[in-house]
């Protein structure tokens, strides 16, 4: 019987879109048999097919491997399956080539980088429930990706509650804070004294600040309570809180409260002693008014005097200090409102230099200086030399 050989071709593929287990171990593999030789040493496999997951900014790194004991060179194509189902040819940067690509029997792994925010209709927005196709080139079938997201959506955040009306001490305001891939997110918070509205200052929390939050896409509710005593102690002013969210990846829109009207000032109190009006009857000239002021937090005072004939014809002032310093400043509106004038008091006596910078003015601690004495310090006073008499004229 003459001898003969006879190829025997045996194909066996894998099922079409195979996805890969824990990150891509699953594979497709081709095998040829000729006479005696062995399948094993003639398997070409594409496995291993994985996506950076989650892909949050482009591009997307893609890794295979390619076996094949022989290692024969292999052609392949990449493709991007959406969540219906439909493929198409993925957009690669860097290193586009996926002609003759190197094999091995243990497994050469490729790596090529998938330009999704270019290719995709949301850009570098999220997508989610995506796969990427590896076959070889021309065939109708290959090895899936597990499903993965691509893109990322910047973090949102709303005001949903704010205090009304004059608040003091902590300031607490609601927000809700969302994400749609449940990202990890920070939110800045800064306030701006409305009389500088381009100049923002970090805003110092009372106790939890709102980094690291755990979001959902539905939202969460979180409170913040700004200590606004750290940052602006003693003032009475109008604020707003601006509040930025971020990821590690984007920053969202930034949203401010309404006007807060701030009151970390306590009013100071004024105890007048009237008693002057009563000890002093001689009308004509300054009626002393003694007075004691009381602040808490020790700022600064300044007293305006109103005069009236009875107690309810005193004209309102104004609650703003810029209102008053031009009533002050104004002869005609000092009038209309009412301000009572403080008397000068001119005193004669003797001038002691101390230095060159010091003087005694010792008439003035006498009894003789009249009873605005207690007064004098803090006061500025001004001091006139007193004139020469006039020479006598020569007889003649």
């Amino acid at each position: 019987m003459a001898s003969w050989r006879r190829a025997l071709p045996v194909a066996l593929l894998a099922l079409p879109w195979l996805a890969s287990c824990g990150g891509g171990t699953a594979a497709i593999a081709t095998l040829f048999k000729h006479g005696g030789g062995s399948a094993a040493d003639s398997t070409r496999v594409i496995a291993d097919v994985a996506v950076d997951d989650p892909s949050k900014t482009s591009p997307a790194s893609v890794s295979f491997r390619l076996i094949d004991p022989q290692g024969r060179p292999m052609s392949l194509d990449l493709l991007v399956v959406h969540p219906g189902g439909q493929t198409e040819t993925a957009l690669l940067t860097g290193d586009t080539n996926l002609t003759d690509l190197s094999t091995s029997g243990a497994g050469v792994v490729h790596v090529r980088q998938w330009d999704f925010a270019a290719q995709l209709p949301t850009g570098a927005s999220l997508s989610t429930g995506l796969r990427i196709l590896v076959r070889e080139h021309g065939g109708a079938d290959g090895v899936a990706s597990n499903a993965f997201d691509a893109g990322n959506d910047a973090p949102l955040v709303s005001v949903v509650d704010v205090p009304s009306g004059e608040v003091v001490g902590p300031v607490a305001v609601g927000v809700d804070v969302s994400d749609s891939s449940s990202d990890l997110v920070d939110v800045l918070v800064e306030y701006s004294d409305r009389a500088d509205p381009t100049t923002w200052k970090p805003a110092t929390p009372f106790g939890t600040d709102l980094q690291r939050l755990a979001t959902t896409p539905a939202g969460i509710a979180a409170l913040f309570l700004w200590d606004v005593g750290s940052d602006e102690p003693h003032r009475e002013f109008t604020a707003r809180l601006r509040f930025t969210p971020t990821d590690r990846f984007d920053a969202g829109a930034a949203v401010e409260t309404p006007d807060l009207l701030v009151d970390n000032n306590a009013a100071p109190t004024l105890i007048v002693d009237g008693s002057g009006f009563f000890a002093d009857p001689d009308t004509r000239r300054g009626i002393p008014v003694r007075y004691q002021i009381v602040d808490e937090e020790g700022d600064a005072v300044r007293v305006v005097f109103q005069w009236a004939r009875d107690s309810k014809s005193f004209p309102v002032l104004p609650g703003d200090p810029a209102s008053i310093d031009a009533i002050l400043a104004s002869p005609d509106l000092r009038h209309q409102y009412q301000i009572a004038t403080e008397q000068s008091i001119a005193h004669r006596g003797r001038v002691a230099p101390v230095s060159s910078v010091a003087a005694r003015l010792p008439g003035l601690a006498s009894a003789s200086a009249g009873l605005l004495s207690e007064f004098l310090v803090g006061r500025g006073l001004e001091l006139l030399p007193v004139p020469a008499p006039p020479g006598g004229r020569a007889a003649g």
